[in-house]
């Protein structure tokens, strides 16, 4: 937690507004001398104030952040007496 203490880190990650793991994974990364100009570009970037630009078409499909939808009626397994787990 101490990589988001300073100052300088406070304020790109209220800029940011992170909403995903990912956003603070990309934070701790790019706030290092020689990534750090990059920060404001991947904020614009992440809310369309700038346009991505990828190298080939195939790289575009890979690096698209593509979200699923999480499985709401998953079997819950519970234990019995005995220590077992059964599907429920």
């Amino acid at each position: 937690m101490f990589q988001f203490e300073s100052e300088g880190m406070r304020k790109y990650l209220k800029d940011l507004a992170p909403d995903s793991f990912e956003d603070l994974i990309a934070m701790v990364s790019l706030y290092r001398p020689g990534p750090l100009a990059y920060i404001p570009a991947y904020i614009d970037r992440k809310y369309g104030r700038e346009e991505i630009k990828y190298l080939t078409e195939d790289l575009e499909e890979i690096l698209k952040k593509k979200k699923y939808k999480r499985r709401r009626n998953r079997r819950r397994k519970k234990k019995t007496r005995r220590g077992f787990e059964k599907n429920s």
